[in-house]
């Protein structure tokens, strides 16, 4: 037991993920019997797995560059329009409405965004990049 706990825990106690690692064993084995099983020779199987692996590879460099670039704060605030890029997407995609609840949501973020990636909000100043000299 002594050997596991130092894998698990590093010098400073960081637990190094150990609590997520053991919510998630559970719930993947009482779920994994309400799926199909995977055909792994499949070559859209593959071909899945090689495009979401190629595209978030390509994303997450660009996102690392973009917290480079503005700093955290600013680079944090645009992950409020992931959901409006999937309220674009749902119609072109899959054919789905629009509806008044999306369309008063997708203005609230951009009015959101909006005031706090203008020069002098709190997140520019808290990244020093604030382009009025404040």
């Amino acid at each position: 037991m002594a050997s596991t706990s130092r894998v698990l825990l590093a010098a400073d106690g960081d637990d190094r993920g150990v609590c997520p690692r053991l919510l998630i064993l559970p719930t993947a084995a009482l779920t994994a019997p309400l799926f199909a099983a995977p055909r792994l020779g499949s070559l859209t199987a593959w071909t899945v797995v090689g495009y979401q692996g190629l595209l978030g590879a390509v994303a997450h460099i660009w996102w690392y560059q973009a917290v480079h670039v503005v700093g955290p704060s600013q680079a944090e605030i645009f992950t409020n329009l992931q959901p409006i890029v999937g309220i674009v997407l749902a119609p072109l995609l899959l054919g789905e409405r629009i509806g008044l609840g999306q369309v008063v949501g997708t203005l609230f973020v951009l009015g959101g965004v909006g005031l706090t990636t203008r020069p002098g909000s709190y997140a520019a100043k808290a990244d020093g990049q604030d382009r009025r000299g404040g």
